[in-house]
């Protein structure tokens, strides 16, 4: 799992180095892709990124292409189901992709309801660190508002301060960008990334609706609180294979846990997280 997760985090590396739209697509297809080794779900996120590199490779003529694409993802469905016995002789296994063997009528409604019960439920951010055996570091200080007071307080724990930037862009889809305190957040460059529009700040009152907090305390622990999953969790690429510092969903404590433990936290939680 370790050099799934690697790999999955390089495809995303790679995406943001490239310029050409649609091979940044199918980078992101692959790290969908590698991402269901864990998360059922991330598989429509595969069809999704290699149909969006069609659009951009073909602009003017791609409706036939990408109907013809997803005619073969539905083939290929058809042809596991119908050929299930096959497939477990032929990798030495009693059950292959038991969900397609399911007799359901919503697959995507149980796909969700499966990612919802993998979630680790706790109202407690400790709870979910412990059952996940994360360690972490944690002292306790004055209250902190803003970035600029937290790096006035002396923390006696190794890690990088982060930025949290709760963000919203046109259609109302949430995001949670985290980058280092030093940094110039770019959200022009984040937008085309994401492939939206007009990104810019939640307000106070979304924040406290979806994650709970106060722009004191903003964090990624905060999404916890995020019962519909509606945030998604944005790395800035500087900060993998670093320690980095949160509250712990309110301002007078810090605690100090690795980037690649956070996204073990995010996704225990059942969130998406991107790195850009």
């Amino acid at each position: 799992m370790p050099e799934v997760k690697r790999a999955i985090l390089d495809c995303h590396a790679v995406a943001k180095e490239l310029k050409d739209s649609s091979h940044i697509a199918l980078c992101h297809a692959l790290g969908q892709g590698l991402s269901t080794v864990h998360v059922e779900t991330h598989a429509i996120g595969l069809c999704i990124y290699e149909l969006t590199a069609i659009v951009f490779r073909h602009p003017t003529d791609y409706v036939p292409i990408v109907s013809g694409r997803v005619q073969e993802y539905i083939d290929r469905l058809f042809s596991v189901h119908e050929n299930v016995s096959l497939y477990c002789e032929q990798f030495g296994i009693t059950t292959f992709v038991p969900f397609l063997e399911e007799e359901v009528t919503n697959r995507e409604q149980v796909l969700l309801q499966r990612r919802f019960q993998k979630r680790i439920v706790s109202s407690s951010i400790y709870d979910v660190l412990e059952q996940l055996s994360i360690p972490y570091q944690e002292v306790r200080h004055k209250p902190v508002y803003t970035v600029e007071e937290a790096k006035s307080i002396p923390i006696e724990i190794s890690g990088i301060g982060v930025k949290n930037l709760f963000l919203k862009d046109a259609s109302n889809h949430y995001f949670l960008y985290l980058l280092e305190d030093d940094k110039r957040a770019d959200l022009k460059s984040l937008a085309k990334f994401l492939h939206t529009s007009h990104l810019h700040f939640g307000s106070e009152e979304e924040l406290q609706n979806t994650l709970h907090l106060s722009r004191g305390s903003c964090t990624p622990f905060g999404i916890i609180s995020d019962d519909e999953n509606v945030v998604v969790v944005i790395f800035s690429e500087s900060l993998l294979s670093k320690k980095l510092l949160f509250h712990p969903n309110r301002n007078d404590r810090t605690i100090s846990i690795s980037s690649y433990d956070l996204i073990r936290f995010i996704e225990a939680e059942g969130h998406v997280y991107l790195i850009f």
